[in-house]
Protein backbone atom coordinates (compact mmCIF):
# COMPACT_ATOMS: atom_id res chain seq x y z
CA UNK A 1 0.00 0.00 0.00
CA UNK A 2 2.20 2.45 0.87
CA UNK A 3 4.37 1.50 -2.88
CA UNK A 4 1.07 2.79 -4.33
CA UNK A 5 0.90 6.16 -1.71
CA UNK A 6 4.22 6.79 -3.01
CA UNK A 7 2.99 6.50 -6.74
CA UNK A 8 0.14 8.71 -5.61
CA UNK A 9 2.58 11.57 -4.56
CA UNK A 10 5.05 10.78 -7.64
CA UNK A 11 2.16 11.30 -10.06
CA UNK A 12 0.60 14.15 -8.24
CA UNK A 13 3.94 16.06 -8.19
CA UNK A 14 4.77 15.77 -12.02
CA UNK A 15 1.67 14.42 -14.01
CA UNK A 16 -1.40 15.13 -12.27
CA UNK A 17 -3.90 18.11 -14.15
CA UNK A 18 -7.12 19.20 -12.66
CA UNK A 19 -9.74 16.51 -13.13
CA UNK A 20 -11.76 19.12 -15.54
CA UNK A 21 -8.55 19.36 -18.26
CA UNK A 22 -8.53 15.46 -18.21
CA UNK A 23 -12.12 15.54 -19.08
CA UNK A 24 -11.63 18.29 -21.36
CA UNK A 25 -9.47 16.64 -23.30
CA UNK A 26 -11.43 13.48 -23.84
CA UNK A 27 -14.35 15.91 -24.91
CA UNK A 28 -12.51 18.01 -27.26
CA UNK A 29 -11.27 14.17 -28.89
CA UNK A 30 -14.67 13.37 -28.99
CA UNK A 31 -15.30 15.91 -30.78
CA UNK A 32 -13.58 14.54 -33.29
CA UNK A 33 -14.49 10.93 -33.58
CA UNK A 34 -18.44 11.41 -33.54
CA UNK A 35 -21.08 13.02 -36.12
CA UNK A 36 -19.66 15.41 -37.62
CA UNK A 37 -19.11 14.95 -41.24
CA UNK A 38 -22.83 13.33 -41.78
CA UNK A 39 -24.87 16.23 -40.13
CA UNK A 40 -22.72 18.69 -42.01
CA UNK A 41 -23.72 16.62 -45.24
CA UNK A 42 -27.41 16.97 -43.54
CA UNK A 43 -26.95 21.04 -42.76
CA UNK A 44 -25.34 21.77 -46.17
CA UNK A 45 -27.81 19.87 -48.02
CA UNK A 46 -30.20 22.64 -48.56
CA UNK A 47 -27.51 24.41 -50.42
CA UNK A 48 -26.48 21.38 -52.08
CA UNK A 49 -29.45 20.40 -53.64
CA UNK A 50 -29.30 24.08 -55.51
CA UNK A 51 -25.56 24.04 -56.52
CA UNK A 52 -24.72 19.59 -57.67
CA UNK A 53 -26.30 17.92 -60.71
CA UNK A 54 -28.01 15.14 -58.35
CA UNK A 55 -30.65 18.40 -57.08
CA UNK A 56 -33.27 17.04 -54.73
CA UNK A 57 -31.66 13.48 -54.88
CA UNK A 58 -28.04 14.56 -53.41
CA UNK A 59 -29.38 13.51 -49.96
CA UNK A 60 -30.45 10.03 -50.88
CA UNK A 61 -27.60 9.46 -52.48
CA UNK A 62 -25.01 10.21 -49.88
CA UNK A 63 -26.66 8.83 -47.91
CA UNK A 64 -27.13 5.17 -49.25
CA UNK A 65 -23.17 6.02 -49.84
CA UNK A 66 -22.66 6.27 -46.20
CA UNK A 67 -24.39 3.19 -45.57
CA UNK A 68 -22.01 1.05 -47.27
CA UNK A 69 -19.36 2.79 -44.31
CA UNK A 70 -20.99 2.06 -41.74
CA UNK A 71 -21.68 -1.47 -43.04
CA UNK A 72 -17.53 -1.73 -42.71
CA UNK A 73 -17.49 -1.27 -39.58
CA UNK A 74 -19.49 -4.12 -38.38
CA UNK A 75 -17.77 -6.68 -39.78
CA UNK A 76 -14.44 -4.62 -39.10
CA UNK A 77 -15.38 -4.10 -35.23
CA UNK A 78 -16.34 -7.87 -34.59
CA UNK A 79 -12.63 -8.90 -35.99
CA UNK A 80 -10.84 -6.09 -34.28
CA UNK A 81 -12.98 -6.93 -30.82
CA UNK A 82 -12.13 -10.58 -31.34
CA UNK A 83 -8.54 -10.34 -31.70
CA UNK A 84 -8.07 -7.99 -28.98
CA UNK A 85 -10.38 -9.02 -26.39
CA UNK A 86 -7.58 -11.50 -24.37
CA UNK A 87 -6.00 -8.00 -23.25
CA UNK A 88 -9.07 -5.94 -23.45
CA UNK A 89 -10.55 -8.29 -20.48
CA UNK A 90 -7.64 -8.57 -18.70
CA UNK A 91 -6.65 -5.10 -17.96
CA UNK A 92 -10.57 -3.96 -18.06
CA UNK A 93 -10.28 -6.49 -14.64
CA UNK A 94 -7.23 -5.28 -13.53
CA UNK A 95 -8.22 -1.59 -13.31
CA UNK A 96 -11.13 -2.30 -12.12
CA UNK A 97 -10.11 -4.79 -9.10
CA UNK A 98 -7.55 -2.01 -8.09
CA UNK A 99 -9.85 0.95 -7.71
CA UNK A 100 -11.71 -0.92 -5.64
CA UNK A 101 -9.58 -2.18 -3.57
CA UNK A 102 -8.15 1.37 -2.98
CA UNK A 103 -11.98 2.62 -2.14
CA UNK A 104 -12.37 -0.44 0.16
CA UNK A 105 -9.46 -0.43 2.31
CA UNK A 106 -7.45 2.88 1.51
CA UNK A 107 -9.99 5.99 1.03
CA UNK A 108 -11.81 7.51 -2.01
CA UNK A 109 -8.98 10.33 -3.05
CA UNK A 110 -6.29 7.30 -4.17
CA UNK A 111 -9.38 5.05 -6.00
CA UNK A 112 -10.43 8.79 -7.80
CA UNK A 113 -6.82 9.50 -8.75
CA UNK A 114 -6.35 5.32 -10.27
CA UNK A 115 -9.48 6.24 -12.31
CA UNK A 116 -8.35 8.52 -14.35
CA UNK A 117 -5.13 7.04 -14.49
CA UNK A 118 -6.77 4.00 -15.81
CA UNK A 119 -9.06 6.18 -17.92
CA UNK A 120 -6.29 7.70 -20.00
CA UNK A 121 -4.54 3.89 -20.36
CA UNK A 122 -7.71 2.31 -21.27
CA UNK A 123 -9.06 5.32 -23.39
CA UNK A 124 -6.13 5.65 -25.86
CA UNK A 125 -4.73 2.13 -25.60
CA UNK A 126 -7.24 -0.24 -25.89
CA UNK A 127 -9.21 1.58 -28.55
CA UNK A 128 -6.02 3.63 -29.98
CA UNK A 129 -6.57 1.58 -33.49
CA UNK A 130 -10.51 2.98 -33.25
CA UNK A 131 -9.11 6.20 -32.70
CA UNK A 132 -6.54 6.77 -35.25
CA UNK A 133 -8.92 5.60 -38.13
CA UNK A 134 -11.90 7.98 -36.88
CA UNK A 135 -9.77 11.02 -36.65
CA UNK A 136 -7.84 10.74 -40.34
CA UNK A 137 -11.38 9.62 -41.70
CA UNK A 138 -12.90 13.01 -40.65
CA UNK A 139 -10.28 15.09 -40.93
CA UNK A 140 -10.11 13.68 -44.85
CA UNK A 141 -13.59 14.26 -45.46
CA UNK A 142 -13.66 17.88 -43.81
CA UNK A 143 -10.90 18.96 -45.81
CA UNK A 144 -12.27 17.44 -49.19
CA UNK A 145 -15.56 19.04 -48.00
CA UNK A 146 -13.39 22.61 -47.70
CA UNK A 147 -11.55 21.89 -50.92
CA UNK A 148 -13.46 20.01 -53.52
CA UNK A 149 -17.03 19.76 -52.18
CA UNK A 150 -18.18 20.88 -55.83
CA UNK A 151 -16.18 18.20 -57.68
CA UNK A 152 -18.48 16.04 -60.01
CA UNK A 153 -17.07 12.89 -62.26
CA UNK A 154 -19.50 12.50 -65.23
CA UNK A 155 -22.38 14.16 -63.10
CA UNK A 156 -22.10 12.41 -60.00
CA UNK A 157 -20.78 14.03 -56.85
CA UNK A 158 -18.01 11.78 -56.00
CA UNK A 159 -16.44 13.77 -53.42
CA UNK A 160 -19.75 14.53 -51.68
CA UNK A 161 -20.21 10.60 -51.66
CA UNK A 162 -16.59 9.94 -50.42
CA UNK A 163 -17.68 12.47 -47.63
CA UNK A 164 -20.69 10.62 -46.41
CA UNK A 165 -18.70 7.25 -46.36
CA UNK A 166 -15.64 8.50 -44.29
CA UNK A 167 -17.98 10.52 -42.31
CA UNK A 168 -20.51 7.21 -41.89
CA UNK A 169 -17.49 4.64 -41.22
CA UNK A 170 -15.73 7.01 -38.57
CA UNK A 171 -19.01 7.66 -36.52
CA UNK A 172 -20.50 4.28 -36.26
CA UNK A 173 -16.48 3.22 -34.56
CA UNK A 174 -17.56 5.54 -32.37
CA UNK A 175 -21.08 4.14 -31.68
CA UNK A 176 -19.65 0.33 -31.25
CA UNK A 177 -16.38 0.88 -29.47
CA UNK A 178 -16.03 1.13 -25.93
CA UNK A 179 -15.57 4.84 -25.21
CA UNK A 180 -15.77 6.41 -21.80
CA UNK A 181 -18.37 9.33 -21.25
CA UNK A 182 -16.63 12.18 -22.04
CA UNK A 183 -15.44 10.98 -25.46
CA UNK A 184 -18.91 10.18 -26.36
CA UNK A 185 -20.83 13.76 -24.68
CA UNK A 186 -17.72 15.27 -27.46
CA UNK A 187 -19.43 13.46 -30.12
CA UNK A 188 -22.87 14.56 -29.47
CA UNK A 189 -21.66 18.20 -28.70
CA UNK A 190 -20.20 18.04 -32.68
CA UNK A 191 -23.48 18.14 -33.68
CA UNK A 192 -24.64 21.15 -32.21
CA UNK A 193 -21.85 22.23 -33.08
CA UNK A 194 -23.20 21.75 -37.14
CA UNK A 195 -25.92 22.55 -36.09
CA UNK A 196 -25.60 25.92 -34.96
CA UNK A 197 -22.77 26.62 -37.89
CA UNK A 198 -25.59 26.02 -40.32
CA UNK A 199 -28.29 28.73 -38.24
CA UNK A 200 -25.56 31.10 -38.70
CA UNK A 201 -24.42 30.14 -42.12
CA UNK A 202 -28.09 29.96 -43.55
CA UNK A 203 -27.70 27.68 -45.98
CA UNK A 204 -30.12 27.58 -49.08
CA UNK A 205 -30.72 31.20 -48.56
CA UNK A 206 -28.24 34.36 -48.32
CA UNK A 207 -25.80 32.03 -47.40
CA UNK A 208 -22.73 33.62 -45.69
CA UNK A 209 -19.93 31.26 -46.45
CA UNK A 210 -19.91 28.69 -49.06
CA UNK A 211 -20.50 25.09 -48.19
CA UNK A 212 -16.39 24.50 -48.70
CA UNK A 213 -15.73 27.18 -45.93
CA UNK A 214 -17.93 25.55 -43.86
CA UNK A 215 -16.77 22.58 -44.07
CA UNK A 216 -13.00 24.12 -43.81
CA UNK A 217 -14.47 25.24 -40.11
CA UNK A 218 -15.30 21.94 -39.37
CA UNK A 219 -12.02 21.03 -40.11
CA UNK A 220 -10.08 22.81 -36.86
CA UNK A 221 -13.02 20.95 -34.88
CA UNK A 222 -11.39 17.77 -36.07
CA UNK A 223 -7.70 19.11 -35.56
CA UNK A 224 -8.47 20.28 -32.26
CA UNK A 225 -9.33 16.34 -31.44
CA UNK A 226 -6.30 15.36 -32.89
CA UNK A 227 -4.57 17.98 -30.62
CA UNK A 228 -5.84 16.65 -27.91
CA UNK A 229 -5.28 12.95 -28.68
CA UNK A 230 -1.50 13.97 -28.96
CA UNK A 231 -2.04 14.97 -25.43
CA UNK A 232 -3.77 12.44 -23.96
CA UNK A 233 -0.94 10.25 -25.26
CA UNK A 234 1.81 12.05 -23.99
CA UNK A 235 0.50 11.87 -20.41
CA UNK A 236 0.00 8.02 -20.96
CA UNK A 237 3.72 8.01 -21.90
CA UNK A 238 4.13 9.99 -18.60
CA UNK A 239 2.21 7.41 -16.22
CA UNK A 240 3.86 4.87 -18.34
CA UNK A 241 7.10 6.48 -16.98
CA UNK A 242 6.01 6.58 -13.72
CA UNK A 243 4.77 3.02 -13.45
CA UNK A 244 1.17 4.05 -13.02
CA UNK A 245 -0.64 1.48 -15.44
CA UNK A 246 -3.23 -0.35 -14.20
CA UNK A 247 -1.38 -3.47 -14.77
CA UNK A 248 1.67 -2.30 -13.03
CA UNK A 249 -0.52 -1.22 -9.90
CA UNK A 250 -2.40 -4.20 -9.93
CA UNK A 251 1.12 -6.12 -9.24
CA UNK A 252 1.74 -3.62 -6.39
CA UNK A 253 -1.00 -4.69 -5.16
CA UNK A 254 -2.12 -7.26 -2.33
CA UNK A 255 -2.03 -10.73 -3.83
CA UNK A 256 -5.94 -10.59 -2.16
CA UNK A 257 -7.55 -8.10 -4.13
CA UNK A 258 -8.77 -10.52 -7.22
CA UNK A 259 -10.05 -13.25 -5.01
CA UNK A 260 -11.97 -10.41 -3.80
CA UNK A 261 -13.50 -9.06 -6.96
CA UNK A 262 -16.34 -11.57 -9.04
CA UNK A 263 -14.76 -13.29 -12.42
CA UNK A 264 -11.01 -12.21 -10.29
CA UNK A 265 -9.16 -14.40 -13.26
CA UNK A 266 -8.98 -11.93 -15.63
CA UNK A 267 -12.33 -12.39 -17.72
CA UNK A 268 -13.91 -10.29 -17.53
CA UNK A 269 -16.51 -10.54 -14.93
CA UNK A 270 -14.75 -7.50 -12.87
CA UNK A 271 -18.07 -5.05 -12.48
CA UNK A 272 -17.60 -1.85 -14.97
CA UNK A 273 -14.83 -3.75 -16.75
CA UNK A 274 -14.59 -3.88 -20.72
CA UNK A 275 -16.51 -5.70 -23.19
CA UNK A 276 -18.14 -8.71 -23.21
CA UNK A 277 -17.41 -10.93 -26.44
CA UNK A 278 -19.93 -10.17 -29.31
CA UNK A 279 -20.71 -11.72 -32.19
CA UNK A 280 -24.01 -12.09 -35.12
CA UNK A 281 -24.04 -15.26 -35.25
CA UNK A 282 -23.91 -17.50 -33.17
CA UNK A 283 -26.50 -15.20 -31.30
CA UNK A 284 -25.56 -14.26 -27.87
CA UNK A 285 -27.08 -15.02 -25.31
CA UNK A 286 -28.48 -11.83 -24.21
CA UNK A 287 -30.14 -11.14 -27.88
CA UNK A 288 -33.41 -13.60 -26.85
CA UNK A 289 -33.83 -11.44 -23.85
CA UNK A 290 -37.35 -10.45 -23.96
CA UNK A 291 -36.35 -6.61 -22.51
CA UNK A 292 -33.27 -6.70 -25.52
CA UNK A 293 -35.37 -7.92 -27.88
CA UNK A 294 -37.97 -5.14 -27.22
CA UNK A 295 -35.26 -2.36 -27.86
CA UNK A 296 -33.26 -3.70 -30.10
CA UNK A 297 -36.35 -3.78 -32.45
CA UNK A 298 -37.34 -0.48 -31.51
CA UNK A 299 -33.62 0.82 -32.40
CA UNK A 300 -33.82 -0.70 -35.62
CA UNK A 301 -37.11 0.46 -36.86
CA UNK A 302 -36.18 4.38 -35.36
CA UNK A 303 -32.56 4.43 -36.95
CA UNK A 304 -33.89 3.53 -40.24
CA UNK A 305 -36.69 5.72 -40.39
CA UNK A 306 -34.88 8.64 -38.84
CA UNK A 307 -31.91 8.92 -41.11
CA UNK A 308 -33.07 6.81 -44.11
CA UNK A 309 -36.91 7.07 -44.67
CA UNK A 310 -37.33 10.98 -43.42
CA UNK A 311 -34.05 11.62 -44.27
CA UNK A 312 -34.08 10.70 -47.64
CA UNK A 313 -37.97 12.22 -48.33
CA UNK A 314 -37.62 15.16 -45.93
CA UNK A 315 -36.05 17.36 -49.28
CA UNK A 316 -38.96 16.59 -51.11
CA UNK A 317 -41.41 17.27 -48.50
CA UNK A 318 -39.79 20.77 -47.98
CA UNK A 319 -40.16 21.12 -51.98
CA UNK A 320 -43.41 20.57 -51.60
CA UNK A 321 -44.82 22.37 -48.53
CA UNK A 322 -42.82 25.77 -49.26
CA UNK A 323 -43.76 25.37 -53.41
CA UNK A 324 -40.50 26.10 -54.84
CA UNK A 325 -36.89 24.79 -54.68
CA UNK A 326 -35.44 27.82 -53.76
CA UNK A 327 -38.38 28.14 -51.00
CA UNK A 328 -37.70 24.55 -50.09
CA UNK A 329 -33.93 24.62 -49.61
CA UNK A 330 -34.71 27.46 -47.18
CA UNK A 331 -37.04 25.36 -45.08
CA UNK A 332 -34.55 22.53 -45.53
CA UNK A 333 -31.96 24.27 -44.03
CA UNK A 334 -33.93 25.20 -40.98
CA UNK A 335 -35.35 21.62 -40.78
CA UNK A 336 -32.25 20.10 -40.87
CA UNK A 337 -31.08 22.58 -37.95
CA UNK A 338 -33.74 21.36 -36.02
CA UNK A 339 -33.28 18.36 -36.34
CA UNK A 340 -29.59 18.07 -35.65
CA UNK A 341 -30.17 19.97 -32.30
CA UNK A 342 -33.14 17.71 -31.15
CA UNK A 343 -30.38 14.79 -31.69
CA UNK A 344 -28.09 16.45 -29.63
CA UNK A 345 -31.09 17.39 -26.83
CA UNK A 346 -32.32 13.31 -27.06
CA UNK A 347 -28.89 12.41 -26.66
CA UNK A 348 -28.24 14.32 -23.22
CA UNK A 349 -31.98 13.30 -22.02
CA UNK A 350 -31.17 9.68 -22.85
CA UNK A 351 -28.20 10.09 -20.20
CA UNK A 352 -30.21 11.13 -17.54
CA UNK A 353 -33.95 9.83 -17.89
CA UNK A 354 -34.68 7.50 -15.65
CA UNK A 355 -35.66 3.70 -17.78
CA UNK A 356 -39.26 4.35 -16.77
CA UNK A 357 -39.24 7.20 -18.78
CA UNK A 358 -38.13 5.30 -21.75
CA UNK A 359 -40.79 3.70 -23.59
CA UNK A 360 -40.06 1.26 -26.72
CA UNK A 361 -44.18 1.64 -27.85
CA UNK A 362 -44.20 5.34 -27.55
CA UNK A 363 -40.85 5.84 -28.96
CA UNK A 364 -42.20 3.78 -32.18
CA UNK A 365 -45.25 5.47 -32.25
CA UNK A 366 -43.82 9.28 -32.90
CA UNK A 367 -41.45 7.53 -35.06
CA UNK A 368 -44.17 6.47 -37.24
CA UNK A 369 -46.10 9.37 -36.83
CA UNK A 370 -43.44 11.27 -38.29
CA UNK A 371 -42.43 9.25 -40.85
CA UNK A 372 -46.05 9.14 -42.15
CA UNK A 373 -46.68 13.43 -42.25
CA UNK A 374 -42.64 13.32 -44.02
CA UNK A 375 -43.70 10.43 -46.80
CA UNK A 376 -47.34 12.57 -47.01
CA UNK A 377 -46.21 16.07 -47.67
CA UNK A 378 -42.81 14.42 -50.26
CA UNK A 379 -45.67 12.64 -52.01
CA UNK A 380 -47.53 16.37 -52.41
CA UNK A 381 -50.53 16.01 -50.04
CA UNK A 382 -52.25 19.03 -49.26
CA UNK A 383 -51.80 18.75 -45.46
CA UNK A 384 -52.90 21.48 -43.04
CA UNK A 385 -49.75 23.83 -42.21
CA UNK A 386 -47.01 22.07 -44.04
CA UNK A 387 -44.05 24.38 -42.98
CA UNK A 388 -44.78 24.35 -39.24
CA UNK A 389 -45.47 20.15 -39.66
CA UNK A 390 -42.54 18.94 -41.50
CA UNK A 391 -40.77 20.90 -38.90
CA UNK A 392 -41.96 19.40 -35.74
CA UNK A 393 -41.46 16.12 -37.27
CA UNK A 394 -38.22 16.40 -37.91
CA UNK A 395 -37.86 17.79 -34.28
CA UNK A 396 -39.11 14.89 -32.76
CA UNK A 397 -37.59 12.50 -35.07
CA UNK A 398 -34.38 13.63 -34.27
CA UNK A 399 -35.36 13.86 -29.92
CA UNK A 400 -36.20 10.05 -29.94
CA UNK A 401 -33.61 8.81 -32.30
CA UNK A 402 -30.87 8.25 -29.22
CA UNK A 403 -33.25 7.61 -26.72
CA UNK A 404 -33.14 3.71 -26.37
CA UNK A 405 -29.32 2.75 -26.58
CA UNK A 406 -28.83 2.91 -22.50
CA UNK A 407 -32.00 1.09 -21.59
CA UNK A 408 -31.26 -2.71 -23.16
CA UNK A 409 -28.83 -3.01 -21.19
CA UNK A 410 -29.64 -1.81 -18.10
CA UNK A 411 -30.92 -5.68 -16.83
CA UNK A 412 -26.90 -5.86 -17.22
CA UNK A 413 -23.50 -5.52 -15.36
CA UNK A 414 -20.05 -4.82 -16.54
CA UNK A 415 -19.14 -5.68 -20.02
CA UNK A 416 -22.20 -7.27 -20.51
CA UNK A 417 -24.16 -4.32 -20.61
CA UNK A 418 -21.64 -2.75 -23.10
CA UNK A 419 -22.09 -5.33 -25.57
CA UNK A 420 -25.62 -5.68 -25.36
CA UNK A 421 -25.27 -1.69 -26.22
CA UNK A 422 -23.12 -2.87 -29.58
CA UNK A 423 -25.45 -5.39 -30.06
CA UNK A 424 -27.88 -2.78 -30.77
CA UNK A 425 -25.64 -0.70 -32.83
CA UNK A 426 -25.05 -4.13 -34.88
CA UNK A 427 -28.05 -4.65 -35.55
CA UNK A 428 -29.70 -1.18 -36.41
CA UNK A 429 -26.80 -0.66 -39.07
CA UNK A 430 -27.13 -3.79 -40.44
CA UNK A 431 -31.11 -3.57 -40.91
CA UNK A 432 -30.81 0.30 -42.04
CA UNK A 433 -28.04 -1.05 -45.03
CA UNK A 434 -31.14 -3.86 -46.03
CA UNK A 435 -33.33 -1.05 -46.22
CA UNK A 436 -31.85 1.96 -47.66
CA UNK A 437 -31.65 0.64 -51.36
CA UNK A 438 -35.39 0.25 -51.37
CA UNK A 439 -35.41 3.98 -50.29
CA UNK A 440 -33.44 4.99 -53.44
CA UNK A 441 -35.55 2.98 -55.54
CA UNK A 442 -38.70 5.39 -54.69
CA UNK A 443 -36.44 8.65 -54.86
CA UNK A 444 -34.81 7.50 -58.20
CA UNK A 445 -38.07 6.47 -59.40
CA UNK A 446 -39.07 10.02 -59.39
CA UNK A 447 -42.66 9.46 -57.86
CA UNK A 448 -41.95 12.39 -55.57
CA UNK A 449 -40.28 14.76 -58.28
CA UNK A 450 -37.18 15.54 -59.50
Amino acid sequence: MCKVLDLEARYHKVEAPAAATHELLHFLLGMGLGWISVPALSVEAAQLQLEQPEGLQITALTGAVGTVGSSIVVPAFLALQASAAPHFRSVAATSAATVAHMAHHHDTATAHLLTNVAADHFTIADIDLWVRIALAAHLLATLLGASLSHATVGGASVVLYLIAFLGSLAANLQRLAAMPWALSAGGNFTALVCALLGVWQQPGGEARISVGGYFGLLALVVLAAAASYILLRRRRSAAAALDLSPTSLMKRSPSSVMAEQPGGDGGGGASGGGSASLSLWPLPRFATHAEVALCTATNALVQTLCWVMIGFFVPFAANHAAGGVREGSVLLGYTAEMSTVAVFVGSVCSAYLPNAALHCWATMAAMLACFFAVAALAFGAHLPAPCPLLQCARFIDGLVTPLLYRRAGEAFDGGEKQAVTQWQGCCSIVFTATLTWAAVAVVKSGAMGS
